[in-house]
C-alpha cells in the first residue's frame, strides 16, 4: 500500500496524501482524507497519553513514597485520581513542546526511541527466559495458534496501528536525493522489515513473560520496582513523552486544514451562487459589459489594502487559533485518556476502521481511479492487485469494526 501511494503521487504530481485524494476524486475526497488522518492522529495522542500514564505514574508514586517514608515499603500501585494528576503534570511540563510549530529540535528522537525499545526488549527477554528456564511454564501456557476467528481479528487493529505511516511516505519519497523507483522501494522494504523484527521480538518477549495475562500496556505486567525493567521503563517513558508533541503537531495541522477546507468549500459555493445571481440581474438590465468588473469587485475588493492594514491583527489571530487548537486537542485527548479503561481499546477503535481507510482503502481507490483515467482500456497486474487490496481492506475493516463494537457493548469478550 505504501508503494501504491507513491505511485499515485508520481501519476498526479501531488506531494501530499490529501493532494493525491483531491487529484483522484476532487475536493470532497481531500476533506475526507484529512478528517480521517485527524481522527487517527488524535487517537494516537490519546494512546500515548494512556501509555505515559501507565509508565510514569507507578514510577513517580513509588519515588514519592520512598521520599515520604513510612512503615510499609512503596509498591508503585496507583489510584485513578493519582494517574490523572500525574498525566496532568506531564502535560504541563510538555506544554512548551506542544505549542511549537516546528519540532526540528526533536528530529533525532527516532534514534532515542529505537535504543529505548531495544533496551526494554532485552530486559523483557531476560525476564522471559528467567521465568521459563527449568520449569514447565512454557509447555503449560504457550498458545501456538488462535482458537477462534474473533480472537485472531482482534489482533489486527493494533498491528495496523504499528505500521501506520501512509500519510508520511510521500514526503519521505520526495526528500530522497534520488527518488527513483528502486530507491523508494528499498527504503520501504528495509523500514518495514526492521520495524517487523523489532515489533516481533518485543511481542514475543512480552507474551512469553505474561502469556494469557498480557496487558495492553506490557509494562503493567512487571513490578514497578523491578531494577532490570526500570531502566527500559524510564527510557521508553522518555521516548513516549516526547512522542506527544510529535503527534500533537500533525493533529493540530490536520484540524486547521479541515477547518480551512470546509471554509474554502463554503466560500466557493456562496461565491458561485452570488456571481450567478449577479450575472442574471446584469444581463436582464442589459449591462453585460460590467459582468467581469462585478466579478473582480466581488473577489478582489480591497485585498491589498486589507492585507497591509491587518498584518498585526492577522498575526495575533493566527497565534490565538494556534494556541486554542493546541489546548483544545490536549484537553480532549486528556479527558479521553483518563476515561479510557486501557490503551488496547484505544488502538482497537482507531485501528479497526480509520487505519484501514488510510492505509489501504484510500490508496487503493486513488490508484485505481488514476490508473483508469490514464489508461482506461488496460488491465495490468498492478491494477488487479489494487482491486484485491481494496476489496480485502473493505472486508477486513467491516469485520474488525463490527468486532470492536461488539466488544465495546459487552456482547462478546
Amino acid at each position: 500500500s505504501l508503494y501504491v501511494l507513491v505511485s499515485c503521487s508520481r501519476r498526479c504530481g501531488s506531494t501530499s496524501f490529501g493532494g493525491v485524494a483531491r487529484s483522484a476524486f476532487g475536493g470532497g475526497a481531500e476533506l475526507l482524507t484529512t478528517a480521517a488522518v485527524l481522527i487517527v492522529v488524535v487517537f494516537s495522542v490519546v494512546g500515548l497519553m494512556k501509555l505515559n500514564q501507565g509508565i510514569w505514574s507507578p514510577i513517580l508514586m513509588m519515588t514519592l513514597g520512598i521520599l515520604i517514608g513510612g512503615e510499609d515499603p512503596p509498591t508503585g500501585e496507583t489510584t485513578a485520581l493519582q494517574d490523572a494528576i500525574v498525566l496532568m503534570v506531564l502535560l504541563v511540563l510538555m506544554t512548551p513542546f506542544l505549542l511549537k510549530r516546528d519540532l526540528t529540535s526533536l528530529r533525532h528522537l527516532c534514534y532515542v526511541g529505537f535504543f529505548s525499545i531495544a533496551i526494554l526488549c532485552l530486559a523483557m527477554a531476560y525476564r522471559a527466559v528467567e521465568l521459563n528456564s527449568g520449569t514447565d511454564v512454557f509447555a503449560t501456557n504457550v498458545k501456538w495458534t488462535s482458537t477462534s476467528l474473533p480472537e485472531a481479528l482482534s489482533a489486527l487493529p493494533i498491528i495496523m496501528c504499528a505500521y501506520l505511516c501512509s500519510f508520511n511516505i510521500i514526503s519521505v519519497s520526495c526528500s530522497l536525493v534520488r527518488p527513483t523507483r528502486e530507491r523508494v522501494r528499498g527504503v520501504i522494504h528495509w523500514a518495514v522489515l526492521l520495524s517487523f523484527l523489532v515489533m516481533y521480538l518485543f511481542g514475543v518477549a512480552g507474551y512469553l513473560y505474561a502469556y494469557d495475562e498480557t496487558s495492553g500496556n506490557i509494562l503493567l505486567n512487571f513490578s514497578p520496582d523491578d531494577p532490570i525493567i526500570l531502566l527500559g521503563r524510564v527510557s521508553c517513558g522518555i521516548m513516549t513523552l516526547f512522542a506527544l508533541p510529535m503527534n500533537t503537531l500533525p493533529a493540530r495541522e490536520a484540524l486547521l486544514s479541515v477547518a480551512a477546507q470546509v471554509s474554502e468549500a463554503r466560500a466557493s459555493t456562496n461565491q458561485s451562487a452570488s456571481l450567478a445571481e449577479r450575472r442574471i440581474l446584469l444581463r436582464k438590465a442589459g449591462n453585460n459589459s460590467s459582468v467581469e468588473s462585478a466579478r473582480e469587485d466581488k473577489i478582489g475588493y480591497g485585498t491589498k489594502d486589507a492585507a497591509e492594514n491587518s498584518v498585526v491583527s492577522i498575526s495575533r489571530k493566527e497565534e490565538y487559533i494556534h494556541c486554542l487548537a493546541t489546548f483544545g486537542i490536549a484537553f480532549l485527548c486528556y479527558v479521553a485518556a483518563v476515561l479510557a479503561p486501557g490503551v488496547a481499546i484505544v488502538w482497537d477503535i482507531s485501528g479497526s476502521s480509520m487505519v484501514f481507510l488510510i492505509q489501504f482503502i484510500i490508496p487503493g481507490a486513488c490508484y485505481i481511479k488514476l490508473k483508469l483515467r490514464s489508461r482506461p482500456d488496460e488491465l495490468s497486474r498492478n491494477l488487479v492487485l489494487a482491486w484485491c487490496l481494496l476489496i480485502f481492506a473493505l472486508i477486513m475493516a467491516l469485520l474488525c469494526t463490527s468486532l470492536t463494537a461488539l466488544r465495546l457493548y459487552g456482547i462478546i469478550e
